[in-house]
């Protein structure tokens, strides 16, 4: 797990190395998608959810992210100018599957994005996107997780620029940014000690709610993930303003709350952290920025888009050690496997 989450600068450097170029054919595809569904089950579905975002925001074009597993009982009612995207580092999920074959039963125009160009949805799908993350072992997805989010993020630039949405100025300097994540993700990596001393602080813990915003609130969900099935502990996720509707009343000792901050509500998560305070439980927050809370992870500062990028990496960090001080295998959690064929 550790030697692959350390591979992310590479996968990053190659998903924007080629300076944002994509296949003409789907671009001009995507040119006529009026709107965008995202299927993915565990990883892939959070690696959606922000896809869904960045659609939406920076593109302007209604998305919806989906659980794999529910499709066949929540499918959407497909029309013209639909795009599904089926997300699967394997390519062969048995969900993800499942799902794609009742998508083409409607015709519906399909995207395969995953990490193997030889899968049966890479084959089957209209168009196949491969992530190039390289082999990923470990059954906790990392690298794979931002190639995912990264060739999401570089999809909603190029549909933002050739519908107009952003001038072809800013397309130049996200681009331009872009070009630099290789670096800066590796600073953030470089400082695996420090994040390993502050997971020896939560060892002992057995509980820890997840809070975010925006763009941070996905990747809540993917730590609390990460937590989960790396460090063997109940780990939850919820909205930063989602505590005090009834989780405030389980905070105590016994419970440590990490706050993924996002910049445009760092102030909320400022006065949630004084109130978890007086109660006892311990606050870890990532942050670009320092603030009141027992521990904080300091991340470089990039723009507010790229966040995601920058922040995943170093919570997988988090996870590694706190999986690792307790004693667990992180690469064969128990009752788990890297891909589900069946049921």
């Amino acid at each position: 797990m550790l030697k692959e989450i350390l591979g992310t600068p590479k996968v990053l450097g190659q998903v924007f190395g080629d300076g944002f170029k994509t296949s003409k054919e789907l671009e001009k595809k995507l040119g006529e998608v009026k709107r965008i569904f995202l299927v993915g089950s565990g990883t892939s579905y959070h690696a959606g959810l922000l896809g869904q975002i960045f659609f939406e925001d920076v593109a302007g074009v209604e998305s919806r992210a989906l659980v794999a597993s529910e499709w066949n009982l929540d499918s959407p009612r497909f029309k013209k100018g639909d795009l599904a995207v089926f997300i699967s580092q394997s390519g062969e999920t048995a969900e993800i599957l499942l799902a794609f074959k009742l998508a083409r039963e409607s015709k519906v125009l399909s995207l395969a994005v995953s990490n193997n160009k030889n899968s049966t949805l890479a084959k089957k799908t209209d168009f196949f996107i491969d992530i190039t993350a390289g082999t990923e072992r470990s059954i906790p997805a990392t690298k794979s997780f931002s190639a995912e989010v990264a060739v999401f993020l570089k999809l909603a630039f190029v549909l933002a620029r050739d519908r107009k949405v952003i001038s072809s100025r800013i397309f130049e300097g996200l681009a331009k940014e872009s070009l630099a994540l290789p670096r800066v993700v590796a600073k953030v990596l470089s400082e695996s000690g420090k994040v390993k001393r502050v997971a020896l602080k939560y060892k002992g813990f057995d509980n820890f709610i997840v809070t975010g915003s925006a763009l941070t609130l996905p990747l809540a969900h993917e730590l609390a993930l990460k937590l989960k099935e790396s460090a063997i502990v109940e780990a939850e996720a919820m909205p930063l303003g989602e505590v005090r509707h009834g989780p405030l009343a389980l905070a105590g000792k016994k419970l440590a709350f990490i706050f993924l901050v996002e910049a445009n509500d760092r102030a909320r998560a400022k006065s949630l952290a004084m109130i978890l305070k007086k109660t006892g439980s311990p606050v870890l927050a990532f942050d670009s920025e320092r603030f009141r809370a027992n521990d904080v992870i300091v991340l470089p500062k990039v723009a507010n888009i790229f966040t995601p990028l920058v922040l995943a990496p170093a919570f997988q960090i988090f996870a590694y050690w706190l999986a690792t001080l307790r004693g667990y295998n992180v690469d064969r959690p128990k009752n788990l496997t890297k891909s589900v064929r069946a049921g």
